[in-house]
C-alpha cells in the first residue's frame, strides 16, 4: 500500500477489496449449501446469501456515491481460502457439537 497516497486511496482500495470478497462468497455459498446434507446448515447458507447479496448492494452504493467503480481487484484473501477451494463436504448430524 505503499503507493496509496490520500485516505481516498485507501478507503478506495478496501471497498473494491470487500467488494471483491463479496461477489466471490456470493459464488460459493450456493455450492456450499448444495454441498450440505444438512437442511438446517443449508437454510443457514441460504440466508447468509441474502445477507451477502446486501452487502455487494451497500458497496455498490458507497462506490457510486465515491464516484469509484467497485470491481476490478480481486480479494485474493477470499479466493484462496481453504473454505473455498474444498467445498462441497458433507456435514453429518454427529459433526455438529
Amino acid at each position: 500500500m505503499a503507493d496509496k497516497k490520500t485516505v481516498k486511496d485507501l478507503l478506495e482500495d478496501e471497498i473494491k477489496d470487500l467488494y471483491s470478497a463479496e461477489k466471490q462468497l456470493t459464488k460459493a455459498i450456493p455450492k456450499m449449501a448444495k454441498g450440505s446434507n444438512d437442511p438446517a446448515l443449508q437454510t443457514a447458507f441460504r440466508d447468509h446469501l441474502k445477507e451477502t447479496e446486501g452487502q455487494v448492494a451497500r458497496l455498490e452504493q458507497v462506490a457510486q456515491l465515491l464516484e469509484i467503480k467497485p470491481g476490478g481487484k480481486k480479494c485474493t484473501g477470499a479466493a484462496d481460502h481453504r473454505a473455498f477451494r474444498q467445498w462441497p463436504f458433507q456435514v453429518t448430524h454427529a459433526a455438529r457439537t
